[in-house]
C-alpha cells in the first residue's frame, strides 16, 4: 500500500476513531504485563531478602547461644580457682554479671554438686548451715548418688524454688549431664520443663551443663573423666523469654512480620516445640518459608521462619507496581493521545501538502504553498518538520521552534541532522531510512539535541510522500517530547535501588556492585573488603525521643559515613541501624582498621535535633577477598560475624577469621 492510499485510509472517519482507542488498549495490555513482571521480580526480591535476614537471624542466634557457655566458664573459673566457694562468694560472681540487663532472658546460673549417696548427710548439714534449716534434696528417696542444686542466682522466689533439685532424678537432664562429663565440654539438654515454672504462663526450657573436675585431676579419658567429677555449673533458659528478648533487641521490626517456630531435634515435631512468634496468625506458604539448624553443644535446634499474611499485604501496598500501572496507564493515554494528534496533524498536512500541489501548478511558486501549509501545520502540538525528495528542510511548524528553539530561518535549507545530539550511530540512521524508503514511514524513539545544546527525548514518526507518479517529492517528520517520561522511568529505577531514608544504595544495588568487584578483583588479583557497622545505643533514642529523631541520626550517620569514603566506594543501608561499605579495592589491613577507626569517630559526633544532643556508638566488623570467603554472601556474613564479635568483646573494631 503507497502513501497515498494510507493518506486516504487514515483521513476516514472510522480509522479517526478506531486507532487512538487501539493505541490505548495495547498500551493497557502492555501496562498489564510490565506490572506483572513487575510483582514477580518484588516477590523475587522479597524472597530473597526474607531469606538473607532468616539466614542473619539464624547465625546471630546461634552466637548468642553459643555466648552463655562463655558465661559458664567464668563460673567455673570461679570454682577452679578455689578450694570451697560459698554462697556468698557465688552470689557476689554472677549478680557482677547483671544478667537482667546483659543476659535478658536468662532464668539461673547455678552450681550442681556431685553427692555419693553416703556423704549426703556431710553435705545437707553443709548446705544448711549456708541456706538455712529447710534445704533438702528432692525428690525424696535414697540413691547411689545425687545431684542437687546448691547454690542458684538471681536469688528470687522461682529460682528458690529450685535449690536442693536432684539433676540426677530426671532422664533428660541426666543425659546432657552424663555426656558434658564424659565429652569434657558444655552440653545442652532437650526440651524440659524447669523446675523453677508454676501452672500459670509455663514455658518450654533448656538446661546448659559444664562440667567441673578436682583441682590438678589428669581428664585424659573418659574414665579420669568420670572419676574427677566434682559437679557441673549450668545456666537455665526459659525459652520463651529468652527468644523475645533476642527478637525486640536484635530483630524488632522484622519480628512483627514473621511467623518463627523453634524445635527441639533436627525435625519439625508440634511436640518438640520450644518456642512460637505470633502465635495463631497466617504464615505465607511455604515457597517463602527458611528453615535452618542450629548445632551447638551436641544439640540441634531447627528454626522455621516464614512472613506473615500482614506482611504481604503491606509489602504489596508498597509495592512498586502500583506507580509502575499509573505511568503505564499515562504513557497509554498519551499514546492515544498522539495517535489522534498525529492523525489531525496527518489530515492537515496531506490537506495542505494538496493544496501545495495545486498552488504549485497553478502558480508554479512553491513558496506560496509552504505558507499554505505552514498555517494549517500552526494548529499542530507535536512538532512537524517538512523536507523535499532531497532531505533539505522546507518548513517548521511553531510547535517545533517551541520545542528545539530552532526557528525556520535557523534549519530551512539543512537535514534534520542539525538535530543530531550524537546519541544515535550512523548504522541507526542508514537503518531508519531503509525502513522508510521501504515501507513508507518509520517510527521509535530518538534523543535530539536543542539549539541551547540541550537534550530532547522524542518519540517520532517519519511518512514518506509520493506524487501521482509514485516519486518521492516530500519527507513529513512529527515527534513529541517525552522528557516526563523518561523522568519517571529513571524514578522508578531510583526508587528500586535506594534507601527512602537516606539516600543511600540498598541492600540489592550493594549486591550488584559487590559481585561485579568480586568479578574485577579475582581477575586482576586483588583485595576486596566488606565493612559492616551496627549502631550502638540508637533503640534508646527512638525510645526517648521517637522515631523522627532516630531517622534524623540515621541521615546524619549516612552522610559522614558517604564524606569519609571514596567515591568509587558504596555506602550502603542495610536496613534498621546497619550500614554496609563495599571498598572494590584497598591496599593494606592496617589501612582498613585506620579507616574503621576514622568512621566510628565520626559516628560518635553528637547529632544535633530540636536542641538535643544526641550520641551513638559504632560497632565494626571487617572482612576481605579472598581471605573471607568468595562469594558476595559468605564476606557479608563475615563482616557481620566479625561485627558481632567486636560488639561481644567491647573491642568497637574486629577482623573476620580467615575461612582458608
Amino acid at each position: 500500500m503507497d502513501l497515498n492510499r494510507l493518506s486516504l485510509l487514515l483521513q476516514k472517519k472510522s480509522v479517526h476513531r478506531a486507532l487512538p482507542w487501539l493505541l490505548f488498549v495495547i498500551g493497557l495490555a502492555l501496562t498489564g504485563v510490565e506490572v506483572s513482571l513487575t510483582l514477580q521480580r518484588e516477590k523475587a526480591v522479597a524472597k530473597a531478602e526474607f531469606a538473607i535476614r532468616a539466614s542473619e537471624l539464624s547465625a546471630r542466634l546461634e552466637r548468642r547461644l553459643s555466648a552463655n557457655v562463655q558465661i559458664l566458664r567464668g563460673v567455673s573459673g570461679l570454682f577452679a580457682s578455689s578450694e570451697g566457694v560459698t554462697r556468698e562468694e557465688f552470689r557476689r560472681y554472677t549478680a557482677g554479671l547483671q544478667l537482667p540487663e546483659y543476659y535478658p532472658g536468662i532464668q539461673a546460673i547455678g552450681y550442681v554438686e556431685m553427692v555419693p549417696g553416703r556423704e549426703k548427710d556431710r553435705y545437707m548439714a553443709g548446705m544448711r548451715s549456708q541456706h538455712g534449716p529447710d534445704y533438702e534434696i528432692w525428690p525424696a528417696g535414697e540413691r547411689s548418688a545425687y545431684a542437687p542444686v546448691a547454690y542458684v542466682w538471681p536469688d528470687d522466689w522461682r529460682n528458690r524454688r529450685a535449690l536442693g533439685f536432684d539433676m540426677l532424678w530426671e532422664p533428660v537432664r541426666t543425659k546432657a549431664a552424663m555426656r558434658a562429663r564424659d565429652e569434657g565440654r558444655a552440653a545442652i539438654s532437650d526440651k524440659i520443663k524447669l523446675v523453677q515454672e508454676t501452672e500459670q504462663g509455663a514455658q518450654a526450657g533448656v538446661v546448659f551443663l559444664l562440667p567441673l573436675y578436682r583441682q590438678g585431676a589428669v581428664v585424659d579419658t573418659v574414665e579420669q573423666r568420670r572419676a574427677a567429677l566434682q559437679g557441673w555449673t549450668y545456666l537455665a533458659l526459659r525459652a520463651g523469654d529468652f527468644m523475645d528478648n533476642y527478637l525486640r533487641q536484635e530483630y524488632a521490626e522484622l519480628a512483627g512480620r514473621m511467623a518463627l517456630r523453634v524445635y527441639d531435634g533436627d525435625r519439625i515435631d508440634p511436640l518438640a516445640l520450644l518456642y512460637e512468634s505470633n502465635p495463631g496468625q497466617q504464615a505465607i506458604a511455604d515457597d517463602y518459608a527458611q528453615v535452618h539448624k542450629i548445632r551447638l553443644m551436641g544439640g540441634v535446634w531447627t528454626v522455621v521462619m516464614a512472613p506473615l499474611e500482614p506482611s504481604l499485604s503491606s509489602s504489596l501496598t508498597d509495592s512498586k507496581a502500583g506507580l509502575v500501572l499509573l505511568v503505564g496507564f499515562s504513557l497509554a493515554a498519551l499514546m492515544a493521545l498522539a495517535g489522534k494528534l498525529f492523525l489531525d496533524s496527518h489530515r492537515r498536512v496531506a490537506d495542505a501538502l494538496e493544496k501545495t500541489e495545486a498552488a504549485n501548478r497553478v502558480l508554479t511558486e512553491q513558496a506560496g504553498a509552504l505558507r499554505l501549509a505552514s498555517a494549517v501545520m500552526a494548529a499542530s502540538p507535536g512538532g512537524i518538520i517538512v523536507t523535499d525528495a532531497y532531505r533539505r528542510i522546507i518548513t517548521v511548524n511553531p510547535a517545533f521552534t517551541a520545542m528545539t528553539g530552532y526557528s525556520l530561518e535557523d534549519v530551512a535549507g539543512q537535514t534534520p541532522q542539525v538535530l543530531d545530539s550524537g546519541r544515535q550511530s550512523e548504522q541507526f540512521y542508514r537503518e531508519m531510512w531503509r525502513e522508510v524508503e521501504t515501507s513508507g514511514q518509520w517510527e521509535g524513539e530518538l534523543v535530539a539535541r536543542r539549539k541551547d545544546g540541550g537534550l530532547l527525548p522524542e518519540m517520532a514518526f517519519i511518512s514518506r510522500v509520493l506524487n501521482e507518479d509514485g516519486e518521492t517529492v516530500n519527507y513529513v517528520g512529527m515527534f513529541f517530547d517525552i522528557t516526563e517520561r523518561r523522568k519517571a522511568e529513571e524514578r522508578i529505577h531510583y526508587l528500586a535501588h535506594h534507601d527512602y531514608l537516606t539516600g543511600l544504595p540498598n541492600r540489592m544495588l550493594l549486591v550488584e556492585r559487590a559481585t561485579q568487584a568480586l568479578a574485577l578483583a579475582r581477575r586482576y588479583q586483588r583485595r576486596m573488603a566488606i565493612i559492616f557497622i551496627d549502631l550502638d545505643r540508637f533503640k534508646p533514642i527512638n525510645d526517648e525521643y521517637g522515631h523522627d529523631a532516630g531517622d534524623a541520626v540515621l541521615r546524619e550517620v549516612a552522610r559522614r559515613l558517604s564524606d569519609l569514603v571514596r567515591q568509587s566506594d558504596t555506602v550502603c543501608r542495610q536496613g534498621g541501624d546497619e550500614f554496609v561499605i563495599l571498598l572494590p579495592e584497598f591496599s593494606d589491613l592496617e589501612s582498613l582498621e585506620q579507616l574503621a577507626h576514622k568512621l566510628r569517630q565520626a559516628i560518635e559526633a553528637p547529632c544535633a535535633f530540636e536542641g538535643h544532643q544526641l550520641t551513638v556508638s559504632g560497632s565494626v566488623g571487617i572482612a576481605t577477598f579472598p581471605e573471607n570467603g568468595d562469594t558476595v554472601d559468605t564476606i557479608i556474613q563475615s563482616a557481620d560475624s566479625a561485627m558481632y564479635r567486636a560488639k561481644a568483646d567491647g573491642r568497637h573494631v574486629c577482623f573476620a577469621r580467615s575461612n582458608r
